[in-house]
């Protein structure tokens, strides 16, 4: 267990493998996750984006300045148990999928901006899924058909469990479960992703201005993405 405030108690972290994976010794001790399972990781970039963590580490260990071990440590001990919830929940996204909810006709340039960005992406996983999402406009709820709703949780069920936690976590903050399947797909990076599912806030920017706590948000919700971004590039090298 990685407790709060824990100095750093090892002189060498290095590179191991094994039939299960790749993984890292502090001194020669295999690494371990914070629930106390054995830190594995399925490619030797992503070790050794890990193994670098854990060797900058000066006197206090922070696993929050180490994004690679804390999303590969996350995967182990959170994804890996919960899979089929994390799938039930992300199809309740695309029950509510983000980019079907349009402007109403009295905000016509806004609702222009978003035919012109979200279409292709509905055509998309139409033409490429054979999952056809409806649309509504104003603050009408929309139903989405449950045959699409199968077919996405189908497309889910051949996720494993490292790129199921970077589809959930793009999915928790785009909001959108087409925007974060295309980036799974290597179809968006992680700022197209962002201006994408920020569309509507971005588009008000421009037009009335931004405040402080919309940009701090704004900045975060950014800042995260290319974080998973990396975590996804080391995960297909």
């Amino acid at each position: 267990m990685i407790k709060k405030q824990m100095k750093r108690f090892y002189k060498d972290a290095n590179l191991v493998s094994d039939e299960n994976g790749f993984g890292v010794s502090l001194d020669g001790r295999r690494l371990k996750t914070p629930a106390g399972a054995e830190l594995s990781v399925p490619t030797q970039l992503l070790a050794t984006k890990i193994v670098d963590e854990w060797a900058a580490v000066d006197v206090q260990i922070e696993p929050a300045k180490m994004p690679f071990f804390s999303a590969s440590a996350t995967v182990i001990d959170r994804v890996f148990p919960q899979m089929q919830t994390l799938r039930a929940e992300l199809a309740d996204y695309a029950r509510a999928e983000l980019i079907c909810y349009r402007a109403s006709d009295d905000d016509a340039e806004l609702l222009a901006h978003q035919r012109q960005h979200w279409d292709s992406w509905l055509d998309w996983m139409q033409e490429e899924y054979q999952i056809g999402f409806h649309c509504t406009q104003g603050i009408m709820p929309v139903a989405q058909p449950e045959a699409a709703i199968a077919r996405a949780e189908a497309l889910m069920d051949e996720v494993d469990g490292w790129s199921l936690s970077v589809l959930y976590r793009s999915v928790q903050l785009s909001s959108s479960f087409v925007l974060s399947w295309a980036f799974l797909q290597g179809r968006l990076d992680a700022g197209a992703l962002f201006e994408a599912s920020c569309l509507d806030e971005l588009f008000q920017n421009q037009k009335w201005g931004l405040d402080y706590e919309a940009e701090t948000r704004q900045n975060n919700i950014r800042a995260e993405l290319q974080d998973i971004e990396a975590f996804f590039t080391c995960l297909r090298a």
